[in-house]
């Protein structure tokens, strides 16, 4: 859990890198687009008519410098010094504003595409960064929700996808509850190495006998469970399970014969007193126990939905016509 904590930190982290690179992106392919828009700007009609007005100060100032008249006013000596300067203003010429401009927006451009490039590397590299995490809390949700040995789902997958049926606004399904019988006996003979080995048969089963919507789980040990989403009617019910069960009976038929191993199942059905997972398992549980005391291999449905079925019944005060119907008790539920 810590390891899962850790890598969704490290996504939300790494989800952010994406938008601020992008902005960083961006900025770098403003700077060309900048660079040009400043190189036109320089040569528009205005600044071109400032820079001919510079030009015709410039070469009236170099005439009146070179005169006759200004070089009288000065010492001998200060010539040579004027015709330096003269010769400095002669270089601010529009040549030289467009070598200007040219090699300004060659600088800008040449940056601005370089830093584009450098954010599009690293880009890819947090995508790759973010493939990996979500690799791994695929991985990491799958080992919490799957059991390791059948391959099916496991107890919190049943209790998610069940807790989702009932935040629904009229929440309809069926739990499918079954155990298998003298499992312990297979252990206890063979070896946890044989029933592990019938566990794993078991649970090909049950994926091959539902289908692929229905919550297929393994509780643990050897109780199993099957979450269906939708109320099947009691024929398709009967058929479905009677199905189930002869294939059981075929593929572990040596497990029958040498470990007295058998199948009971108990099916309760989501109606409006059934507003929990708890309650629905209860049901569930109710109803097996009602299959085992029948003569196991067999399955029963919970229609009622009672939770008060086993032998130490304690859940009500009146007779339990239900118990005498089943059990053919005669006695009054202990209080």
């Amino acid at each position: 859990m810590a390891d899962k904590g850790r890598l969704i930190q490290r996504g939300k982290m790494t989800l952010k890198k994406p938008v601020i690179l992008s902005l960083f992106a961006g900025t770098s392919l403003l700077v060309p687009v900048m660079a040009l828009l400043l190189y036109q700007s320089i040569y528009n009609s205005n600044i071109q008519s400032e820079i001919e007005h510079l030009e015709s100060t410039m070469n009236q100032i170099q005439s009146f410098i070179q005169s006759e008249k200004f070089l009288e006013l000065i010492p001998t000596e200060w010539h040579g010094i004027i015709h330096e300067y003269v010769s400095d203003l002669s270089v601010l010429s529009s040549a030289s504003w467009k070598s200007f401009g040219m090699g300004l927006f060659v600088i800008l451009a040449a940056s601005g595409f370089i830093l584009f490039f450098v954010y599009w590397i690293l880009g890819h590299m947090v995508i790759n960064d973010l493939k990996m995490i979500n690799q791994k809390l695929t991985e990491e949700m799958l080992k919490n929700t799957k059991d390791s040995l059948t391959g099916l789902y496991n107890r919190n997958k049943v209790e998610d996808e069940a807790q989702e049926i009932f935040r629904k606004k009229t929440p309809q399904g069926m739990l499918i509850l079954i155990d298998l019988d003298n499992f312990k006996k297979v252990n206890d003979e063979a070896g946890h190495i044989e029933g592990d080995r019938v566990l794993k048969t078991f649970g090909q089963i049950l994926d091959r006998q539902f289908r692929a919507t229905d919550t297929k789980a393994r509780l643990g040990g050897d109780e199993f469970v099957i979450l269906l989403q939708q109320e099947l009617t009691t024929e398709v019910l009967q058929m479905k399970l009677n199905r189930f069960l002869d294939e059981v009976r075929l593929e572990l038929k040596e497990y029958y014969k040498n470990y007295k191993l058998s199948v009971s199942i108990g099916v309760a059905v989501i109606t409006q007193d059934i507003r929990s997972y708890t309650e629905l398992y209860k049901s569930a549980d109710a109803a097996m126990y009602v299959a085992k005391r029948s003569g196991k291999d067999r399955f029963y449905v919970n229609k009622d939905n009672n939770t008060c079925m086993r032998e130490n019944c304690i859940c009500c005060r009146a007779i339990c016509d239900r118990r005498k119907t089943l059990f053919g008790e005669k006695r009054r539920c202990k209080t």
